[in-house]
């Protein structure tokens, strides 16, 4: 038994079903359905890929290597202020 097509103002029986959503439709609301589907997954594709793209050109060596740089640099300051602290109180003394 041939199911109806579910748009309120369609008469015909459907089919094709959308493996997408599941739904069964006639052919004209089908085509109309995937273009839909298209029309949205293409710009997606697309972000998608630049994406990529920009992870590709990501060199994970050189970020850890500018962290590390920014670390040490941190790691000195502390140290310097360490130190003066200690100088100060070893003053007070």
């Amino acid at each position: 038994m041939s199911l109806s097509c579910p748009i309120e103002t369609c008469k015909r029986k459907s089919r094709a079903i959308c493996h997408c959503c599941n739904k069964n439709l006639c052919s004209d609301q089908f085509k109309e359905h995937v273009d839909l589907i298209n029309s949205r997954m293409n710009p997606l594709a697309d972000e998608i890929n630049t994406l990529d793209n920009q992870l590709s050109l990501l060199n994970v060596d050189e970020i850890i290597d500018k962290y590390r740089q920014k670390l040490d640099k941190l790691r000195h300051e502390c140290h310097t202020t360490v130190d003066r602290f200690y100088e100060e109180k070893c003053q007070e003394l």
